[in-house]
């Protein structure tokens, strides 16, 4: 567990050249700051990874490793043939001589500069393959729809576990309508289709009887045989207990 998120924390740094805070990193793995924090820690102290004050805040980023540049390495490799160049002005040696032992120079030079790049390439490709290629499970995270706006929701999607590849990841747009209706009490907006539909909890007090509800369960249901004036003493007393019991056992301030 310890070395995956240290791997984690190493991968999101690549991936941000630009550098990252603690929280940041903390929110994008998905694990808590202090955690990060202890990790950022250890990875500092082993040197994988570098931190650098920025105002207020501590960024950390990873820490290549420095090579020298190609065109450093070039100039150096080619400073023997100073030499040589003014050795032929400058003595009399034949034409042919010089021309081949000066090609003979260059082409040396050139082998030793090729070289030298696929020393670049195979130093890059550590770099990059420093964690494990190992089979990744993309773990996405989305925020809430933002607002209906000229027919159209978003949302950012974020994979937790930064596999790099976005072969599960959801959709980050949808259809919408913009819907400005405004329902009866005993109503409820469906704002994706913009329509009106009728309640369907039990609720006590909100004056609403939804069809599936009875005056047992929502006391808001009057029983029919009340609205018609036709209960029995039964019925009629067994509603009366209802509200009775639940109006002292109604919270405060409801």
């Amino acid at each position: 567990m310890t070395e995956d998120i240290k791997k984690r924390i190493i991968k999101v740094l690549k991936k941000y050249e630009d550098g990252l805070t603690i929280s940041e990193i903390a929110k994008l793995l998905g694990v808590h700051r202090h955690t990060i924090t202890k990790y950022v820690y250890e990875l500092t102290g082993s040197k994988k990874i570098r931190q650098r004050r920025v105002g207020p805040a501590k960024l950390c980023y990873f820490k290549r490793s420095k090579t020298k540049s190609k065109s450093q390495l070039s100039v150096f490799l080619f400073l023997p043939l100073i030499p040589a160049l003014i050795l032929a002005q400058t003595t009399n040696f034949t034409n042919s001589f010089m021309e081949n032992s000066i090609d003979t120079l260059i082409q040396t030079q050139i082998l030793n500069i090729s070289q030298v790049n696929e020393i670049d390439i195979i130093n890059e490709s550590s770099i990059t393959d420093s964690i494990p290629n190992e089979t990744c499970e993309e773990l996405w995270n989305c925020v809430e729809w933002s607002s209906c706006i000229d027919g159209q929701q978003t949302r950012t999607c974020v994979d937790l576990n930064l596999c790099g590849t976005t072969l599960d990841k959801p959709s980050e747009t949808q259809l919408c309508i913009e819907c400005n209706l405004t329902c009866d009490v005993c109503e409820e907006l469906d704002p994706v289709n913009c329509t009106c539909n009728p309640i369907t909890s039990c609720i006590l007090g909100d004056g609403c009887c939804p069809d599936n509800c009875n005056y047992t369960a929502d006391p808001d249901c009057v029983p029919e045989c009340l609205a018609n004036e036709d209960c029995d003493k039964t019925s009629l007393s067994k509603y009366v207990l209802i509200l009775v019991f639940l109006s002292q056992n109604i919270p405060k301030g409801f």
